[in-house]
């Protein structure tokens, strides 16, 4: 072979050598552009188009940022500019998943939540808010959208965008009020119920209907100081003339059976929070907890800001997409929420002329219902057109030939004004906070509130129909006004308190108010555990400083599950078996904590699950048997008839037969989970590794972008029935601790971080700190939000 060959060689060598390294180069340059390019411009100067004034915008060492303007356009301006940069492709897909065009970016798998979410028309009732509106409201709106729209100018985009290949449309005020709308319906669409109970009815009675989905526990009632039984129980005169026969009104039978996919209220969904009184305290001052529970959700649900102008200094937790604080405080008073789980939908049995016709049937003559037209837009595939009918009562959501629901909700009928939250940022003390709310319509919550001047309280918000017959508790008759709305329940009567006699307030989603009023509020409460251990932690305690207070986040306590164990234990010390027996005494012995190294807990909802197949499943068919193990906890139904409730005695669950069925599933879960052996529920796997909270990115369908993008499983303590609500898919969604002696000592977390962007140190840094409910303190005050600021960017007008 030649020199002059083997030098061209060793040059082609040479030359492809070095594409190959340009083109490494090439791709790792893009990749490190890719990853780092979208993450928020902190720290320097940035001219920015509708900004009026300067605004300076400091991020502490968790990136929270502490917005300074001279003008509420521009302290609004600067929040949806701020936001933006950490959460810009979490905000579009909440407006997608308002309005109904998720599909048009990730394809058919989101065809029927679209579908179901048009049909509801959150995005045509926000447009009609919008319409109603005050030149305030529609202000601040268009500001924070001025500002969203800002920020997706200054930043190539975040990754998520370029990994579906679409660029957002611009944000507008009318997404806002639609992303508002999302969060009601995640908390109070919950048509379910009725839907549920006729199913069970049709089945069981009334009798057993009642009873299965009643999770009532009378003993352990934690009302609203002044609603409890006596006199404030009784029927109030607003509602006197009403009739309570809900159970007798008429079902939809036909349309009781349960198919397909549903998108109602999340499962679960409660919260906590609590307001402790100045005589309770070392502080001499209030202090005010919350920790509302959601599904989880990566990035975290909530996003943390500190908003100041003239007239306006306010901190804490926002929804992405939403102006202004809802869970926080300002300089003056501090306030939190739960959901008040009332209902604020009924469902409308409609009669069509034919199974084609839109003429229904209303009050004697035959009505032409309102036809909407939406189009639902699919990524790679043609669009579809959804012609959704709408009657006097509301959207046509089921259908079955001349007959169909109607829903009929209180946030698709009176929007309210968008500024109340603005409104409640603002407030001074408890007169303009219960200005504020008089205002709010949905979603219906209890709000928590304290003060400097040392008073606390709590008040209902939100609008609750007062209905001319019945109480929501079934589907009901369409065709006249016998079930009809009066109008809605007058603000200043809600559940309200201010200084309650003990110096505590509580809520976790528990029946408010007693007796017949209750009903008038709701028939679907919550269990009362959570709040009567938060009630007895803190009335059993002496006075309790801001971080014991907070720390009653962490109980695990389950009191269901600790009877269940000790019931269970009971029956099992008889058994000729001897494993069972050992299971039977290793339950005696567990003290009801739901920690994360305990097995007790793991063995127990082992043994739920066959308990509630043994009794229920046979009795149901599977479609009602799925949603309502779905949405109820058969342990409660289950205890009281231990406790001797006859109303499931017809369908054969009494005393002797759920004791006889607890040892059946007993001995089924210790064998699933071979806890027969020598050690029994000690071979288990431990609590916080089989309830190890998941926070998925909704774009980790491959192991490559789970692994980049999802944070890892976190074991947690916890249960649905604990302080400490922690559920694998759902739970605490961020943490509130208000220490009204000291702003500047008050904690909030996220569940992970305040960024949305994978590669951002900020994306997962609170998830430790979180799970472990420790102390964050959250600077405010002038002195120590410039002590703690990392980066500083001032925003300027072009």
């Amino acid at each position: 072979m030649s020199i002059t060959i083997l030098k061209h060689r060793s040059a082609l060598f040479r030359a492809f050598g070095l594409t190959v390294a340009a083109a490494l180069l090439a791709l790792a340059a893009f990749a490190a552009y890719a990853v780092r390019s979208p993450l928020p411009k902190t720290d320097g100067t940035l001219r920015v188009g509708g900004l009026r004034a300067e605004v300076v915008i400091r991020r502490d060492e968790r990136g929270i940022p502490h917005i300074s303007a001279r003008s509420d356009y521009d302290a609004y301006f600067a929040e949806g500019f701020a936001c933006a940069q950490d959460r810009l492709w979490q905000m579009d897909t909440l407006r997608r998943r308002a309005e109904g065009t998720l599909s048009e970016i990730v394809g058919p798998v989101t065809v029927e939540l679209d579908r179901y979410v048009q049909t509801l028309g959150l995005a045509a009732s926000s447009r009609a808010d919008y319409a109603r509106l005050g030149p305030r409201a529609r202000a601040l709106l268009v500001a924070y959208a001025a500002g969203v729209n800002a920020a997706a100018l200054t930043h190539p985009l975040p990754l998520e965008f370029r990994l579906l290949g679409y660029r957002p449309a611009p944000w507008s005020p009318i997404d806002s009020i639609a992303v508002g709308k999302l969060m009601a319906q995640r908390l109070d669409d919950q048509w379910y119920i009725p839907k549920l109970r006729a199913a069970l009815r049709e089945r069981l009675g009334d009798a057993a209907a009642d009873a299965l989905t009643d999770e009532q526990v009378p003993a352990l009632e934690e009302y609203i100081p002044g609603f409890g039984p006596g006199k404030a129980a009784k029927i109030p005169n607003f509602v006197r003339n009403a009739t309570f026969s809900g159970a007798k009104a008429p079902a939809l039978q036909a349309l009781a059976s349960f198919s397909g996919e549903d998108f109602w209220r999340e499962p679960d969904a409660g919260s906590n929070n609590w307001v402790v009184g100045p005589g309770r305290t070392t502080t001499g001052k209030p202090v005010l907890s919350n920790d509302t529970h959601l599904a989880h959700s990566l990035p975290s649900t909530w996003w943390i800001a500190q908003v100041q102008a003239p007239g306006l200094d306010v901190e804490g937790f926002t929804i992405p997409g939403v102006p202004g604080i809802v869970v926080g405080h300002n300089e003056r008073i501090a306030f939190g929420v739960t959901s008040s789980v009332e209902n604020v939908q009924d469902l409308f049995v409609e009669r069509f002329r034919s199974a084609t016709s839109d003429e229904y049937f209303s009050n004697g003559r035959w009505r032409k219902a309102e036809h909407r037209v939406e189009r639902i837009a699919i990524k790679g595939r043609p669009a579809v057109d959804l012609d959704v009918l709408v009657t006097r009562h509301g959207p046509i959501v089921e259908r079955d030939g001349s007959r169909a629901l109607a829903l009929s909700w209180t946030i698709l009928q009176n929007g309210g004004e968008s500024d109340t939250v603005d409104r409640l940022d603002r407030a001074s003390n408890w007169r303009e906070f219960r200005a504020a709310l008089s205002h709010w319509v949905g979603p219906n919550l209890n709000f928590g509130y304290a003060d400097v001047d040392g008073h606390i309280g709590y008040q209902d918000a939100g609008a609750v129909p007062v209905r001319a017959s019945g109480v929501g508790f079934y589907p009901v008759e369409g065709q006249d006004d016998r079930f009809a709305w009066r109008g809605y329940v007058p603000f200043e009567k809600l559940p309200n308190t201010i200084d309650p006699p003990g110096g505590v307030v509580a809520t976790a989603n528990q029946q408010l108010a007693a007796g017949a009023f209750g009903q008038t509020l709701s028939t679907f409460w919550e269990s009362p555990y959570r709040v009567h251990r938060i009630v007895e932690l803190l009335r059993g305690a002496p006075r309790m400083s801001p971080l014991q207070v907070g720390a009653v986040q962490s109980d695990v306590y389950d009191r269901a599950r600790a009877r269940l164990a000790l019931e269970t234990a009971r029956l099992l010390s008889a058994s000729s078996d001897p494993a069972l027996r050992r299971v039977g005494a290793q339950l005696q012995a567990w003290d009801g904590r739901v920690t994360a190294t305990s097995r007790a807990p793991t063995f127990l909802y082992e043994q739920e699950r066959w308990l509630t197949d043994d009794l229920l499943a046979g009795k149901l068919s599977s479609g009602t048997f799925e949603t309502y193990t779905k949405y109820f906890h058969a342990i409660i139904v289950l205890e009281r008839a231990l406790d001797g409730d006859r109303r499931l005695a017809k369908a054969g669950i009494t005393r002797e037969s759920v004791r006889s069925a607890l040892v059946r599933a007993a001995a089924k879960a210790a064998h699933t989970l071979h806890a027969d052996g020598s050690r029994g529920i000690e071979a288990l796997q431990a609590w916080g590794e089989r309830n190890a909270a998941r926070y998925d990115h909704p774009l980790a369908q491959s192991w490559l972008l789970n692994l980049v993008l999802s944070a890892r499983p976190q074991a947690q303590p916890g249960d649905v029935f604990a302080v400490y609500a922690g559920r694998p898919a759902f739970g605490p969604s961020q943490r509130l601790v208000v220490d009204l002696a000291n702003w500047d000592d008050s904690s909030m977390l996220l569940t992970l971080g305040e960024s949305g962007h994978f590669s951002d140190e900020h994306y997962l840094d609170q998830l430790a700190d979180f799970t472990a409910v420790r102390w964050a303190p959250t600077p405010f005050t002038p002195h120590a939000v410039a002590a703690a600021t990392q980066h500083t960017l001032h925003l300027l007008p072009p």
